[in-house]
């Protein structure tokens, strides 16, 4: 079993439950940009003090910043970056939320058999009154 690029796999029984995608410091970082305002990645670059084509591969997911460039980052945009909490962390609310689902789906099951066994009898019903109009057109004849 394999879960795709980016992302935390829940697995129950043996069959994936639950996909949730990680946030990158990519993610973060264009994020940040757009939280203050969405200014220019040139100026971000040249406040942090690094290229525009190094600030643009950071913001692309194409490299991460060093520590203390994420650092700058964090000063310029007011935030702090990295930390946010990962899938891993996320895995027991969600599980929660699966149980939680099941449980439905279960009560769910129980509410459709009984809906299918009632319109079983109705249509044993139409069917027996469908004869009856038919039994009393021969008994005249």
């Amino acid at each position: 079993m394999s879960c795709p690029v980016n992302t935390s796999c829940l697995y129950r029984d043996g069959r994936l439950a639950v996909t949730i995608k990680d946030v990158s410091i990519a993610d973060e970082i264009r994020a940040a940009r757009k939280a203050a305002g969405n200014p220019a990645q040139d100026a971000v670059a040249i406040a942090v003090g690094v290229t525009v084509r190094t600030y643009s591969r950071w913001e692309n997911g194409y490299s991460e910043p060093r520590r203390d460039n994420v650092e700058a980052l964090e000063r310029y945009f007011g935030v702090s970056l990295g930390e946010a909490p990962s899938a891993a962390a996320a895995v027991p609310s969600v599980a929660r939320r699966l149980a939680q689902l099941e449980e439905t789906v279960s009560a769910n099951q129980a509410t459709i058999a009984e809906l299918q066994e009632a319109l079983r009898l109705v249509r044993r019903e139409v069917q027996r009154l469908a004869r009856e109009p038919r039994r009393a057109a021969e008994a005249q004849s």
